[in-house]
């Protein structure tokens, strides 16, 4: 069976709009793995659970509770409900983390500190005994872009952290990894998510960069690429074992 991973949303684009391939996708297909794109917001149907060994949500413009505003959630909430009980290997991040949360019997909801652009994040004790952060330091750089946020769902063992958004990262047993922050985007990704969200964006603060910054941080982003390239291999050596090659 091919190595499938639909794709529930787009890349944090607020016109929906995907810009390329992330360093995910190009990771998963260095290691061999063919992919497929399910893009709910577009009109997607759901995948029968045999056609696919793999799930990865990835981020959008929406919140993961605005079931009123886009009808299309309710869609892939169900999906990724059935993919979880199914005992597929998910990896969701941001929004998909918050939907993991939400399927999982946790809450999404809107946060009271944005975060926006290059920060530390923290593994927990149990983040640094997990398989799933292998090859990361105790801190280390992700890309925040987000004005919401998630509680641990029941189960859930919190694997990172920051101190105005404790929830970064989380397992819920040996086969599904959520996170808040990103690694996957490229310099080219962010560029188009500044000018297009220019409006829409916090004013700089302490958790908020300016984009000058953001984009003039070349380590961040070499940071973030080495960061999503460990996290594919961690994933695909923890979560995947007996259910893809490669």
């Amino acid at each position: 069976m091919p190595f499938g991973v639909p794709f529930g949303v787009p890349f944090g684009v607020p016109f929906g709009v995907p810009i390329g391939d992330n360093t995910a996708e190009t990771r998963f297909t260095e290691r061999g793995h063919e992919l497929t794109h399910q893009l709910f917001f577009a009109g997607a149907q759901a995948p029968g659970m045999d056609s696919f060994d793999v799930l990865a949500v990835f981020g959008g413009y929406m919140g993961a509770y605005e079931d009123d505003k886009h009808p299309w959630l309710a869609r892939e909430l169900s999906f990724v409900e059935r993919a979880c009980a199914a005992g597929k290997p998910v990896l969701g991040i941001c929004l998909g983390a918050q939907i993991l949360s939400r399927v999982l019997g946790g809450k999404a909801y809107r946060h009271c500190i944005p975060e926006f652009g290059f920060h530390p994040v923290t593994l927990t004790a149990a983040g640094k005994s997990s398989s799933f952060f292998r090859g990361f330091d105790h801190e280390f750089t992700g890309f925040e872009w987000h004005f919401d946020t998630f509680d641990l769902p029941p189960g859930a063992v919190r694997l990172a952290e920051r101190p105005t958004c404790v929830n970064q990262a989380f397992s819920w047993g040996d086969r599904v990894l959520a996170t808040q922050f990103h690694l996957e985007y490229t310099g080219e990704q962010v560029s188009r998510m500044l000018e297009e969200s220019a409006a829409g964006l916090p004013a700089p603060g302490a958790t908020v960069q300016a984009p000058a910054d953001i984009l003039g941080n070349h380590g961040g982003f070499e940071a973030i690429t080495r960061g999503m390239r460990m996290l594919v291999d961690d994933f695909l050596a923890s979560a995947c074992r007996g259910v893809v090659r490669g």
